[in-house]
């Protein structure tokens, strides 16, 4: 807002650096009006509630030639 690197890293043990969240404590002047996977972001009093993190989705893959399970 002020243009300023006011940006704190938010790191996640052995992930590393996760994300990034502003250290302003000024009021969001956006209250409401977010999306179902934004909800957090109403209930904000300062910028610095806004946390932007990667969430990473886990998917398992089978190996290249690998046959598929047997059914049952």
């Amino acid at each position: 807002m002020t243009g300023a690197q006011d940006w704190s890293i938010i790191r996640e043990g052995a992930m590393g650096i996760t994300g990034i969240a502003s250290i302003s404590k000024d009021a969001p002047i956006k209250k409401d009006g977010f999306r179902n996977d934004e909800d957090a972001f109403k209930d904000a009093t300062a910028y610095s509630d806004w946390q932007f993190v990667f969430k990473p989705r886990v998917r398992f893959r089978r190996a290249a030639g690998a046959a598929p399970p047997a059914a049952d």
